[in-house]
């Protein structure tokens, strides 16, 4: 009987272990008509586009890597279509707690249409 407890536990721990992500969550953060000033110029849309910037917490505090950033990823999702500029703009941020990597994930989400500016 005892031994069949310390399997259990083992291999619940085991298990967790092997999952990785353990926790995740999504907070809407905010809406917004451009992602860059805009100077009332004349435009053509591309495209929808998608931008992400993530850092990444040791441990749960010790930063690794750079803080996730609006502008980073604003300019990934610009770039992704060549634009000059995003319309009707949607963000929002994901938390994802990993327990074998031992630390947190953080990630900034940008969704939007992307604009050229005619000449």
């Amino acid at each position: 009987m005892k031994t069949g407890i310390i399997k259990l536990i083992f291999f619940s721990v085991l298990s967790l272990g092997i999952s990785g992500c353990i926790s995740m969550g999504t907070n809407a953060t905010g809406i917004g008509q451009t992602a860059l000033p805009y100077s009332g110029q004349k435009y053509e849309v591309v495209g929808k586009s998608k931008g992400q910037s993530s850092s990444y917490r040791l441990l749960w505090f010790f930063q690794v890597t750079p803080t996730e950033e609006m502008e980073r990823a604003v300019k990934k999702a610009i770039a992704e279509k060549a634009g000059d500029n995003m319309i009707n703009v949607c963000y929002w941020k994901e938390t994802q707690i990993w327990l074998l990597g031992l630390g947190t994930v953080k990630i900034l989400h940008v969704e939007g249409d992307v604009i050229r500016y005619k000449d």
